[in-house]
């Protein structure tokens, strides 16, 4: 996981920031054990979610006439809230620039309310931004339901911003269809995503944003799944906040009560979520197989395969053997120094 962009930033702010799981998450791969985080570190979002996803759906493109890439969103700004419609995707090597269609019905409407990760002292369970992501997961099922879309994999994510502290929810849907979208279709698709959102006790904080692409094969599809399961970003706006000079103690402080305190609160919303025939036990399921069930047999075989060799089976590392892993990496690097 070492080569994924800011490895090595992201688990130093969590051991600085003195969270709950920093050193969990540090030592998360020793022994092959995971720190089950999956919505902060690299290592279990890769293996725990996005490794998982790929290998269900890795063969799934010609099953289905045509799928999507969709990111529905909210934003603070009405001017740069709407809809985005991609018609022609960029390429770099035939220097093909991208073409999308917009649409701003918000344009010249008041900004919106900022949220922060304190939303959850709003009304327990129910606050804005629990009601942002129960919008995003309440779209995907009423995509299939309505019968625009064949199968949907939803997912939510949080953007962090610093100075000042705000958050942005928004989510991603890997989406499977009998026909193609085009403009109007998409508007539809806006509006109802709007009138979900309006229905939320909390939700009238944001302006509904949608971006929508179309994917043409099966690489895409894996590719997309890595981006909507990555971990959330936030090293960005901690070392933009480095860089400005904020006294480093009270930032740390700061990023454990709002981003690891607060932000787990938030992230109790069960994610990602599978509809249609991208549900395993729905009719017509397109995967290739319950991930459960894999991971189950992969363990039972696992489990044979020493138990025919004679092997002991390996043990997860307790607190005290993380301590022991700690201090002994702590004098080989005094060591070598």
């Amino acid at each position: 996981m070492q080569w994924q962009p800011n490895y090595p930033a992201r688990i130093g702010i969590t051991v600085g920031a003195e969270c709950d799981f920093g050193k969990a998450m540090a030592l998360c791969g020793v022994n092959n054990w995971l720190c089950q985080h999956a919505d902060y570190c690299p290592r279990c979002s890769v293996r725990l979610r996005a490794k998982s996803a790929a290998r269900e759906y890795r063969t799934s493109f010609e099953l289905a006439p045509y799928w999507y890439a969709i990111s529905p969103s909210f934003e603070l700004n009405p001017k740069r809230a709407g809809l985005r419609f991609v018609t022609q995707k960029p390429d770099r090597r035939k220097g093909i620039p991208g073409k999308h269609r917009r649409l701003n019905p918000y344009k010249g409407c008041e900004a919106g309310v900022p949220l922060t990760s304190d939303a959850h002292l709003v009304d327990g369970e129910e606050n804005p931004v629990i009601a942002c992501f129960e919008t995003v997961f309440k779209f995907a099922s009423a995509l299939v339901q309505c019968g625009m879309a064949g199968g949907v994999l939803a997912h939510r994510e949080i953007a962090w911003h610093f100075r000042p502290h705000r958050l942005t929810p928004n989510g991603h849907l890997l989406l499977n269809t009998r026909v193609p979208f085009d403009f109007d279709l998409a508007v539809e698709m806006l509006f109802l995503f709007e009138r979900l959102y309006l229905r939320q006790r909390h939700g009238r904080c944001l302006y509904p944003d949608l971006h929508l692409e179309q994917i043409v094969n099966q690489k895409e599809i894996t590719r997309w799944i890595f981006y909507m399961l990555k971990p959330m970003d936030y090293v960005t706006g901690y070392l933009q906040s480095v860089q400005a000079g904020v006294d480093l103690a009270a930032l740390n402080l700061e990023v454990d009560d709002r981003i690891f305190q607060g932000g787990s609160k938030i992230l109790s919303v069960r994610s990602p979520r599978r509809f249609g025939n991208l549900r395993c036990n729905a009719a017509g399921y397109i995967g290739s197989g319950s991930i459960t069930a894999w991971r189950n047999e992969q363990a039972a075989r696992r489990k044979a395969e020493r138990e025919r060799l004679g092997l002991p089976m390996p043990k997860p590392p307790t607190t005290s053997r993380l301590g022991r892993i700690i201090d002994r990496e702590a004098d080989r690097i005094e060591a070598e120094v």
